[in-house]
C-alpha cells in the first residue's frame, strides 16, 4: 500500500477508495435528515469545545510572529506593499483631522458666544 501513495491520483487504490466513501458519505447525508441535523449538532459542539483553545494558540502565534519581525524589514514590507496609498492615507487623515479640530473650535467658541 505504501507504493500506492506515489501513485497519480486517477491510478491510486486508496484515492479510489477515499473518492467511494465520501460518495457514500455524500449520498448517506442527502437522504437523512437526522443524520445531518446530528452531524451538524456535532460540528457545533466540537467547534465550541476547540474554539478557546484554538484562539489561545492562535494568539500566541500570532504574537510570537510579530515580535520576530525586524522592525526595519516590518516598515520597508509595509512600504512596499501599501506604500502609494500611504500618502493618500495621511492626506486624508490630516484633511479629516483638521476639519474635525475645526469643527470643534467653532463648537466651542460658538457655544461660549451663546453662553456669554
Amino acid at each position: 500500500m505504501s507504493d500506492d501513495i506515489g501513485r497519480p491520483a486517477e491510478e491510486s487504490v486508496m484515492a479510489a477508495q477515499v473518492q467511494c466513501l465520501g460518495q457514500w458519505v455524500g449520498c448517506k447525508l442527502s437522504e437523512d435528515e437526522a443524520l445531518r441535523r446530528s452531524l451538524a449538532e456535532h460540528v457545533v459542539q466540537l467547534s465550541a469545545d476547540l474554539a478557546p483553545r484554538l484562539a489561545d494558540h492562535l494568539v500566541r502565534h500570532i504574537s510570537n510572529t510579530v515580535r520576530a519581525w525586524d522592525p526595519q524589514d516590518m516598515a520597508r514590507q509595509v512600504e512596499l506593499h501599501i506604500g502609494p496609498d500611504l500618502q493618500s492615507i495621511r492626506i486624508s487623515g490630516t484633511l479629516v483631522g483638521g476639519l474635525i479640530g475645526g469643527l470643534l473650535f467653532a463648537l466651542a467658541r460658538g457655544l461660549e458666544w451663546v453662553g456669554g
